[in-house]
This record gives structure tokens, sequence and C-alpha cells, in this order.
């Protein structure tokens, strides 16, 4: 994975021009995450709202586009009703995404889209019914991979350069995989999240 990275923040480095410019900075929002189960209907599948907080490490190679690496913390999971019984799935995941963000403007208010991916590692998973609160990490898959699209709104020149935007996430692993203890008979199980979050990032050239 660092490699991919690497290899992608050098791949920029023949494009770059003379005001090319790294930037430092935070990121916190919400996460209002679900759970694509196979055999579950939408009308017993609910989000749950969680945190996510990370940092934000971007290179500019231009004034309207840039590469960023966003190391941080996602909370996740989902309220599902299984066999008649409410249960609330909690899991934390450490994500490392990658994005690409491009400008739709050139004003002071900026307008831009991103897109990317994000490797993630579980770090916690419970699941909270009526008779109480079960762990259940060992029977979820360890890690997970998202395809992110989404939309800002950044103050291209204010203090900070803040920003908000709204970023979808799409899992690709089966969370339930043959290796995990939920059985069979549970269905696959995918991340989805919907994240609005707010940030700033100062230049460090």
């Amino acid at each position: 994975m660092k490699r991919l990275i690497l290899t992608l923040l050098l791949a920029t480095s023949a494009s770059m021009s003379p005001a090319a410019e790294w930037r430092l900075g935070g990121v916190f929002g919400a996460n209002l995450g679900s759970l694509e189960i196979k055999g579950v209907p939408d009308n017993e599948n609910k989000r749950r709202t969680s945190g996510a907080v990370g940092a934000v490490l971007s290179l500019r190679p231009s004034d309207s586009w840039s590469i960023e690496v966003r190391p941080g913390y996602t909370g996740g999971g989902a309220k599902v009703v299984v066999e008649g019984t409410q249960a609330t799935f909690q899991a934390g995941y450490l994500d490392v995404p990658v994005l690409v963000t491009k400008d739709l403007s050139s004003g002071s208010t900026r307008p831009y889209l991103l897109a990317g991916f994000a490797f993630s590692h579980l770090s916690s998973a419970k699941v909270k019914l009526p008779t109480g609160t079960v762990d259940i990490k060992k029977d979820f898959e360890g890690s997970d991979t998202s395809l992110r699209i989404g939309a800002g709104l950044r103050l291209s020149k204010s203090a900070g350069q803040p920003f908000l935007e709204v970023e979808y996430a799409r899992g690709s692993k089966n969370l339930n995989s043959q290796a995990s203890g939920l059985g069979a008979e549970v269905g696959a199980i995918k991340n989805r999240g919907l994240q609005i979050r707010i940030g700033f990032s100062a230049g460090l050239n």
C-alpha cells in the first residue's frame, strides 16, 4: 500500500508547475454508515451515525487539482432487524483514503469534485442486542477496500483554506466471508457510508 501511494505521488512530479504546493491539515465530521446485507430488506436496515476524524496530506501540482492522502478513523455499522430482533452493529475502522480533487472554478469560493479509493483495517466490531452487547470482531473480515466519490466547497483565499464536503463510500469486500463466524445463512455483508465533514489545510512550502 505504501508503495502504491508513493508511486501515485511521484507520478505527478513530471506535471508539477512552479506553483506546486504541499499542504497539511485535518478533517472531522459524521459518517452515516450502513450495511448492505443480502436477504435483509431496506426497511429493516437503518443507517447508524458515528464520528469520522483524520489528517490531510495534500499535493497540489497546480492551482486546480490535488492528490490527497487522508489517514484517519471512521465509525460504521447499521441498525438492522434480524428475524424480528433489533440489532445495532457498531464498527470502527482505521482508514487510508487516497483521493484526487478537481476544482470546478478558479474563484475564492471553489466547488470541487473528488474521487478515489480507501484501504481500511477493522479496529473494533460489536453488536448491541436487547440481551446485551457482544464483541464480534473475530467474526468480521479484518480489512476492507472501498471506492469514494463526492463533492465539496473550499474557501481558497481564506486562512487554512477551510472546506466542506460530502462523500459516498462503497465497500467492495464481503465482511461475512467463509472465514468468518457469522455463518452462511446471514448472507453477504458490505459496508456503505455517507460522510459529511469539514476540514482545513495549511501550506508547507
